[in-house]
C-alpha cells in the first residue's frame, strides 16, 4: 500500500467517525502520523490540506473550525474516491 493510500484510508476513517474533535484522538494520530509519510502531490494536495487543517484544529482545541475542516477533508476523501471508482469503471469497459 502506497503513502498516498494510507492518507485516504486514515482520512476516511476520521471523517466518518461521527465523534468530535475531544473523541477521535486515536484516529488524528493515524491521520499525522500518514501525513508524515504522505508525498506532495498535485492528486493529494488538497486532501493533504484539509488534513493539516485537521490537526491545527485539533491543536488548538477549536471544535468549530475542527468540523469545518472535517467537513473539507470529507469532501477531498469523497473527491479522490470517486475518481478511484471512475476510473476503475472504465478499466472493467475497456475504455
Amino acid at each position: 500500500m502506497s503513502a498516498g493510500e494510507d492518507l485516504v484510508i486514515a482520512a476516511s476513517a476520521m471523517v466518518l467517525h461521527r465523534g468530535g474533535l475531544r473523541l477521535c484522538g486515536d484516529l488524528l494520530a493515524a491521520l499525522k502520523c500518514s501525513l508524515r509519510f504522505c508525498p506532495r502531490s498535485a492528486r493529494l494536495g488538497r486532501a493533504i490540506e484539509a488534513a493539516e487543517l485537521v490537526l491545527a484544529a485539533r491543536d488548538a482545541c477549536d471544535d468549530v473550525a475542527f468540523d469545518a475542516a472535517r467537513d473539507a477533508l470529507s469532501r477531498e476523501v469523497s473527491a479522490l474516491l470517486a475518481g478511484k471508482a471512475h476510473d476503475q469503471l472504465r478499466r472493467a469497459r475497456g475504455v
